[in-house]
């Protein structure tokens, strides 16, 4: 859930995001995520929002792969 709430955030902010993304993945390893969220995405992983947006981006996913075998 954590990389589609990734996900969430890069689509939420578009292009401008692929720089941020880069920086995060350099620290993967070097911190706890919970600081590289914090850093990084601006999120507090202890609060729901992040997770929410995460849940609503696999369903929203789900949602589009079942209107694809629909047709």
């Amino acid at each position: 859930m954590f990389s589609t709430g990734i996900a969430a955030v890069a689509e939420a902010e578009g292009t401008g995001f692929n720089e941020r993304y880069d920086r995060l993945l350099r620290d993967t390893g070097l911190m706890m995520v919970e600081e590289l969220g914090r850093r990084h995405l601006g999120v507090e992983l202890d609060k729901p929002a992040f997770w929410q947006a995460a849940v609503r981006r696999a369903i929203s996913d789900v949602d589009a792969f079942e209107a694809l075998c629909a047709r």
